[in-house]
């Protein structure tokens, strides 16, 4: 394939963000651009293949800061420019000082180059990286993944092709991976620590959160078992953060048989299918909001050092009987389905001050940004090479790997954010976003890491 301009999309956590990448690349993607959706990893190997173009993520910083820079200046040594868009860059716990701390982990903007830009979620980053007055260019566009009314793209691709067979049941959604991680209970006291090293208040800040989150998480498993056994007829999906430990909530819910626990598929999907959802500073508050459904916001106690700015997504309970109140009036639509005038959130994610496509936002940035980019040959066989090295890599350290638990137990988190794209899905929704557009626009599924559209 010859002479091509060209969009990295890296894809992190699939049941998060896919979808999202799938309406993005293909709203992006044409005849004369090619837009490579592929796992984060994956896609870091690629640039020294190629001579200029956009990446649009921020996987080039594995980490938040300080980290390992050679990413980054790979991508700009081969002429990209980097359009920094963080998946969770507008949900932050705490104040604004906190906030601010959260932000300046992130990215910082000295680094970034003229034909570089940030994209921001909302006013706040936009003001705050501003004011450091960096080179680069800072857009507030919004959060894509919230583009969810029923016109948009990524709200019919939930409705038309949903992996979730339940229905009509009560969703519990829970972001607690900071005190129930994936690898264990102390893994981000650790991380946290090695990144305020010289911030002793940060770090502080960091431990009263622990705290409280801890205090958080024992009162939705009591919430739970209360709502279980008040409700045998009655279904309850606790689907946890992609980076939480399932153990816990297995080992509660494995003598109720209408608890399930599960993280497949997307929390769209789930949230599509379900008649309310129960959270307490979830982000997927913000899609139950955007796609119109009932909200119980469980606030057992006053957020002090956690996420306090989702305070105005649902009705507020602060009990077992105030949820139990709710539930039995969830048919009530003034309840639950009241307009709500968000203060803070307004202020971090810019959805509910611009109801329009931050997809498009992001595109025309994009198509904008490629006019200064040369064209690319694309070489499938290269591309294909380079993904056969890195699983005969894998294949190798098979072994080794069992003798080092904490290599294993990282290697085992990463593959249940990244387990392979599966090459039916997304010739599924390709065809379905060619008809809704009217459009031809080419797949390439090169791998289970790896697809092309456009061309």
């Amino acid at each position: 394939m010859k002479d091509k301009k060209i969009v990295f999309i890296p894809v992190e956590t699939i049941s998060r963000e896919l979808d999202f990448k799938i309406t993005l690349g293909h709203a992006i993607a044409d005849e004369n651009t090619v837009c490579f959706i592929g796992q984060h990893n994956y896609l870091n190997k690629l640039f020294k293949y190629f001579n200029g173009g956009i990446y649009v993520g921020k996987n080039v910083f594995p980490d938040l800061l300080p980290c390992r820079l050679d990413y980054f200046e790979e991508l700009k040594r081969n002429h990209f420019s980097l359009y920094y868009y963080h998946e969770e860059g507008g949900v932050f716990k705490g104040d604004k000082k906190d906030w601010q701390v959260s932000l300046s982990r992130q990215i910082d903007p000295s680094l970034l180059a003229k034909d570089d830009c940030l994209l921001c979620w909302g006013p706040f980053q936009k003001d705050f990286y501003l004011a450091s007055k960096p080179q680069c260019r800072i857009e507030n566009i919004g959060v894509g993944r919230f583009d969810l009314s029923a016109e948009q793209n990524l709200r019919k691709l939930v409705h038309n092709f949903s992996e979730v067979h339940l229905s009509d049941f009560i969703l519990i959604n829970t972001n607690f991976a900071v005190v129930n991680h994936y690898l264990g209970p102390t893994e981000m006291l650790k991380f946290l620590s090695s990144k305020s090293l010289n911030n002793q208040k940060a770090y502080e800040s960091d431990l009263l959160w622990y705290s409280e989150v801890t205090q958080i998480m024992g009162s939705f498993l009591e919430l739970l078992v209360k709502l279980a056994s008040s409700y045998p007829n009655e279904t309850f999906v606790l689907r946890p953060h992609p980076t939480e430990s399932m153990q816990i909530y297995e080992e509660v819910a494995k003598n109720y048989k209408n608890i399930v626990i599960s993280k497949s598929s997307s929390a769209i999907d789930w949230i599509n299918k379900s008649k309310a959802i129960i959270h307490n500073g979830c982000t997927t508050s913000l899609e139950a909001y955007f796609m119109k459904k009932p909200i119980i916001n469980y606030v057992p106690f006053t957020n002090q050092y956690s996420v306090k700015i989702l305070d105005d997504i649902g009705v507020k309970a602060r009990n077992f009987e105030e949820v139990d109140m709710l539930i039995k009036k969830l048919n009530d639509h003034d309840i639950l389905s009241q307009d709500i005038a968000p203060t803070n959130a307004s202020k971090l994610i810019d959805n509910f001050n611009h109801p329009g496509s931050s997809t498009n936002r992001i595109k025309s940035l994009v198509l904008e940004a490629l006019k200064h980019k040369q064209t690319n040959k694309i070489n499938f066989f290269k591309l294909k090479f380079i993904y056969f090295q890195a699983c005969l890599r894998n294949f190798l350290a098979l072994v080794p790997r069992r003798f080092f638990p904490l290599k294993q137990e990282a290697y085992e988190m990463h593959k249940s954010h990244f387990d392979g794209f599966d090459k039916h899905y997304i010739e599924e929704r390709i065809i379905f976003l060619n008809n809704e557009s009217n459009s031809i626009k080419k797949l390439n599924v090169l791998n289970d890491e790896l697809f092309l559209i456009g061309g």
